[in-house]
């Protein structure tokens, strides 16, 4: 209820109205005329309290995690300026071993091959598949049901039979661990996360998987570094710390990871840093990222970025996705869906304030 001098509080056990109530201390959102009134309401109000106090602290914790974000792109920027002509190199992106073309961003159009370590497009999984099945056909045809005579599922890299039991799957994969694959590191460690997909239906453990992930980016994993980023940033099994996750987020970027590139660019557009901001998003989108071409056009309209860069942009950006395309990948997607990771690239990025109401930042 308005009055000329505010808004008039209710009591949330008695329903009293005035301007002098009390509220509780644990949830701040019910009010009380005092100390009476809260104890006879506590049996109705204790779960909602514990359940807006615990969701209060998640928000404070957020927030906390955010500005020590921010500040941490800002000093790291600064601190590590000497390393810009390594990390504002674009790597080239990694290629299917069959078919020679540029594997896809998308996690489940590629598949690790536990025999011999590569990571096989889906294209050529489903080729590989389609040619077996046909081959098998045959030879039902002409020798009648003799499954002695018919082919396996192979490699399409090695030619090696797949193993379809976890732990003939896992006896792979350990192998190549002992040969410092570090894709083998990368695999074994997020089929251990808790937080991740379990390929190989190993135990669930945030200690192992962190170890894991260690050892894959001290080998070289660039995958590994965006996902121990993550577990810095959220504060899994490790103490949340933005400057680390920071420091492996480039480790990611300058080691070829997209998804690290355009996290690095979109956080530093959020601080204000334009400039190393766009340099981040210019390198990913051209890399095929539209999450990336989605920041740009931020930038672009609010005058940051010139209208021949943005142009440019899109044209790499497509040239990147055209040369990701072949005819086996094409069926792939049509036959297997389900295994073809959905666009999460909505037009729905944040967008700083200074963007949306037209102003100039005092950085700018």
């Amino acid at each position: 209820m308005m009055s000329a001098t505010g808004v008039e509080k209710v009591c949330g056990a008695c329903s009293k109205q005035g301007r002098d109530l009390k509220k509780c201390a644990a949830c701040t959102s019910v009010w009380y005329c005092g100390v009476d009134c809260q104890r006879a309401h506590r049996a109705v109000h204790r779960r909602a309290c514990k359940r807006k106090e615990k969701e209060l602290e998640a928000a404070a914790d957020f927030l906390d995690r955010d500005r020590q974000l921010t500040a941490a792109i800002q000093h790291l920027s600064i601190d590590e300026k000497n390393d810009d002509d390594a990390l504002f190199q674009p790597c080239p992106k990694p290629e299917c071993p069959v078919c020679m073309l540029p594997l896809p961003n998308s996690n489940g159009a590629s598949v690790f091959m536990a025999c011999c370590g590569a990571m096989v497009c889906g294209g050529c999984m489903n080729e590989m598949d389609r040619v077996i099945n046909e081959e098998n056909r045959n030879r039902v045809e002409q020798s009648g049901r003799d499954h002695a005579t018919l082919l396996k599922k192979c490699c399409p890299f090695c030619r090696d039979s797949v193993k379809f039991t976890d732990a003939e799957v896992i006896a792979q994969v350990e192998a190549l661990m002992r040969k410092d694959n570090h894709e083998a590191f990368f695999q074994m460690a997020i089929d251990h996360d808790p937080h991740a997909a379990t390929p190989f239906g190993s135990p669930q453990d945030s200690s192992k998987a962190f170890s894991l992930y260690i050892r894959a980016a001290e080998l070289g994993s660039s995958d590994a570094c965006y996902n121990l980023a993550h577990m810095y940033r959220e504060g899994i099994n490790v103490k949340a710390d933005a400057s680390k996750q920071i420091h492996y987020l480039k480790l990611a970027a300058t080691g070829g990871c997209i998804a690290a590139r355009h996290n690095l660019g979109h956080m530093e557009l959020m601080a204000g840093m334009l400039e190393s901001a766009r340099k981040h998003l210019l390198i990913s989108a051209a890399a095929g990222d539209r999450l990336s071409i989605n920041d740009l056009f931020i930038m672009y309209k609010s005058g940051s970025l010139s209208k021949v860069a943005y142009q440019e942009a899109l044209r790499a950006h497509q040239k990147s996705l055209d040369d990701e395309k072949s005819e086996q990948r094409e069926r792939a997607a049509l036959k297997h869906p389900e295994f073809m990771e959905k666009d999460p690239y909505q037009d729905n990025v944040p967008i700083p304030a200074f963007f949306r109401d037209g102003t100039e930042p005092s950085w700018a």
